[in-house]
């Protein structure tokens, strides 16, 4: 029930539509209930985890699709300097 009310952008709670300010930006209560929107201590943390992932992810594919394109004459320069070697 909790999902389908957050699908909805309502409160978790009571199901009351007001929860929202302007769009991304949340009441520190909700009106009809009082419910406290308030984000835990380490709520960003597995978010950094996955931007980290998908950055490091990317550059390896990027690092590794150019040695690839240039094999085996690979330009060691490029590859050393953007790896941070």
């Amino acid at each position: 029930m909790k999902f389908w009310r957050a699908l909805r952008r309502r409160c978790p709670r009571c199901g009351s539509r007001d929860i929202w300010l302007r769009w991304g930006q949340l009441r520190t209560r909700c009106l009809g209930c009082g419910y406290p929107f308030e984000h835990e201590e380490g709520y960003w943390v597995g978010a950094m985890i996955v931007n980290l992932g998908m950055a490091e992810g990317l550059f390896a594919m990027v690092l590794l699709g150019g040695i690839a394109l240039t094999w085996p004459r690979v330009a060691w320069t490029h590859p050393l300097i953007a790896s941070g070697c």
